[in-house]
């Protein structure tokens, strides 16, 4: 893995207005993400996680530039592609795709596999005469038969469907994918699968991957590094195995203690935190650090200042004013 960033997203902002006031004025302003910026290595997976409603879907689609940002500059492969227009990004698409969470809903129900991923190929330059055993070649590279280009999508299981949009991504042999929810709209007993799919692809292909998911035990089994979202804001952003061992933000905190534990043991060792009330609307978040009212450990200060994003220790960033430092000193330790 190389230090040079294929991605550098910069206080990237996108706020949605809310339409229904009186007299047809606007009720405000949804912050869907507000400020937020990262990057992502070239080779690496990024896992971004958060409650529903916390603007990390919007921040995938922002990259991919399926939603216009408000503020803020989306730079890939040294290319600043925030405000291109449709013709600009053409060349662009082939080496930046995006892996959608519902398969059926992204595959065209008319067309057949063999047209679906075709398609995808004709981005890349495939000649006519060669994409019959293009094809197979992308279906046997996510486990799927060949005679399965001859289906409809509703011929396919739903992890079926999103092995054929995995495949679709991996067509134009992209630089960066962006894989939104890819496995909350599957089955259980089938996520597993998609999964070890991923990270063989990883390993093999090098893959740079956007991972979003609300499941911390998701993302733990693709991610290099993790980020976490909160009303729009990155809280934290560390080393896979430095935030699984000990996250130094209250909310990340809270988010991996409920992560079910199989060892009874370890439910005993590890400490729950409950967290009080609902996420705020984003229409209206708190004034200082947006989570401090439903912290266990807030302080005065908390509601008045927001916490800037910043590094407590080396590689490991968090926007808070009392990060569990010392128990990630012991969890290192």
């Amino acid at each position: 893995m190389t230090a040079q960033p294929l991605v550098r997203i910069e206080h990237l902002t996108k706020h949605f207005r809310v339409a229904g006031g009186w007299l047809g004025r606007d009720r405000g302003k949804v912050r869907a993400v507000d400020d937020v910026s990262f990057d992502i290595r070239e080779g690496e997976t990024l896992g971004l996680v958060g409650e529903s409603g916390c603007g990390k879907s919007t921040l995938a689609r922002c990259v991919v530039r399926l939603v216009e940002p408000d503020g803020g500059a989306v730079v890939f492969d040294g290319e600043d592609i925030t405000h291109r227009s449709m013709r600009e990004l053409r060349p662009v698409r082939r080496r930046l795709q995006l892996i959608f969470q519902d398969p059926y809903a992204s595959l065209n129900p008319r067309h057949r596999i063999s047209r679906i991923l075709g398609s995808a190929l004709r981005l890349r330059g495939t000649a006519p005469g060669v994409r019959t055993e293009a094809i197979g070649e992308l279906l046997d590279r996510v486990g799927l038969a060949r005679y399965f280009a001859e289906s409809l999508p509703r011929e396919l299981s739903g992890g079926q469907r999103q092995r054929v949009g995995i495949a679709r991504a991996l067509a134009p042999e992209p630089r960066l994918i962006v894989a939104d929810e890819p496995v909350s709209a599957l089955d259980v007993s089938v996520r597993a699968g998609v999964l070890n799919l991923l990270r063989r692809l990883q390993r093999e292909l090098g893959l740079t991957m956007l991972f979003i998911s609300h499941d911390l035990g998701v993302v733990r089994h693709v991610s290099d590094r993790v980020g976490v979202m909160y009303l729009g804001k990155l809280v934290e952003l560390a080393a896979a195995d430095a935030f699984y061992a000990q996250p130094l933000h209250p909310y990340a905190e809270a988010l991996l203690s409920a992560i079910p534990v199989p060892d009874p043991d370890a439910r005993q060792l590890r400490r729950g935190v409950v967290l009080k009330g609902d996420m705020p609307s984003p229409i209206s978040p708190p004034g200082g650090c947006r989570f401090h009212p439903r912290c266990p450990y807030a302080q005065e200060i908390c509601s008045t200042e927001e916490p800037a994003l910043r590094e407590h220790l080396p590689g490991r960033l968090a926007a808070c004013h009392f990060p569990r430092l010392a128990e990630a000193g012991t969890a290192a330790a």
